[in-house]
């Protein structure tokens, strides 16, 4: 068993393959479902009254509503916009009922304990979110990523790579997280079985407050990649000196390899002094880029606010 670092919060992402493929799991016409992969938390209770998988996602402006989505402003101000479909699925692994979601597109399934609600996520990747309703859920979910012969690989930070079978990286997986009703971020892990490509989130829901919502989802969508910072890693940054570089460019090779970690540690300078304007407005630093790895051709930094799901 790999085991990926634990994540408590939503953390940075990097570059990946942005290439359609043939036979690739499609996220939108998926039928979402559910597998108990861990033992239910002690303490069951009875299901929330009320609480609907679709509408908790929704009401977090978690998923997409239309597939011209935008990413955030560069520095130059420039509206970024990108394609709503990653070319890496990420599907819940036993079928049961579903629904789909005529103004989504997404696949959703409600069980007395838990929903899944898989589809594009309101960035532009394939996302499948759980809801967790009450302490009878499982603590485990589990999911396939991509196609058969796909492969996974852990990498720094909790994310996960995502290969084919010729072993190329074509995407990857941000770092798992999970947060509760308040908005309180829970103790969350993935694992998987080297060789494979099914892997498993697991929820630590101790003293949360339900319902809690966890997003496993992948970082690069059709022609373009977002890597996203944490408060901690943009003052880290912002600092510079070759901690900066280190970072940017470990970042940025996470899928594109080290010709695209170079490219990005090219703009080494400006990233810094991104970071460091948006440190000083608590605020988090991303990098987009665009192109196919490992030539990924062009490479913007912009800032997000505090509180925004990529911002802890």
């Amino acid at each position: 068993m790999v085991t990926a670092q634990p994540a408590e919060r939503r953390s940075a992402r990097c570059p990946g393959a942005p290439y359609a493929r043939s036979g690739v799991l499609a996220v939108g016409s998926a039928v979402a479902v559910m597998v108990f992969a861990g033992a239910a938390l002690a303490a069951p209770a009875s299901a929330a009254p009320g609480v609907e998988a679709l509408a908790v996602v929704s009401e977090q402006g978690l998923l997409a509503t239309s597939g011209d989505l935008i990413k955030p402003a560069d520095t130059a101000g420039h509206v970024l916009a990108v394609d709503a479909a990653s070319p890496v699925g990420v599907v819940p692994t036993t079928p049961v009922a579903g629904v789909t979601d005529e103004a989504t597109g997404a696949s959703v399934y409600d069980g007395p304990t838990y929903g899944t609600v898989t589809g594009v996520g309101s960035d532009g990747t394939n996302a499948s979110f759980i809801v967790i309703k009450d302490a009878a859920a499982p603590s485990s979910y589990e999911f396939t990523i991509g196609e058969e012969g796909d492969t996974l690989a852990a990498a720094a930070g909790g994310r996960v790579q995502v290969l084919d079978s010729e072993g190329a990286v074509i995407n990857y997986l941000q770092a798992p997280w999970a947060r509760d009703a308040n908005g309180k971020d829970l103790p969350t892990r993935y694992t998987f079985e080297a060789g494979t490509n099914v892997i498993t989130q697991t929820v630590d829901t101790a003293g949360a407050e339900f319902p809690v919502t966890a997003d496993p989802s992948t970082g690069c969508g059709v022609g373009w990649c977002s890597v996203y910072f944490s408060r901690a890693e943009t003052r880290a940054i912002a600092a510079g000196g070759g901690t900066a570089v280190g970072s940017i460019t470990a970042a940025c090779a996470l899928i594109g390899g080290p010709i695209a970690g170079g490219a990005c540690a090219a703009l080494s300078g400006l990233i810094v002094s991104v970071a460091q304007g948006a440190n000083a407005n608590n605020r988090c630093l991303g990098i987009i880029g665009y192109g196919i790895p490992p030539a990924l051709n062009g490479w913007a930094p912009f800032t997000l606010p505090r509180g925004d799901a990529h911002c802890k």
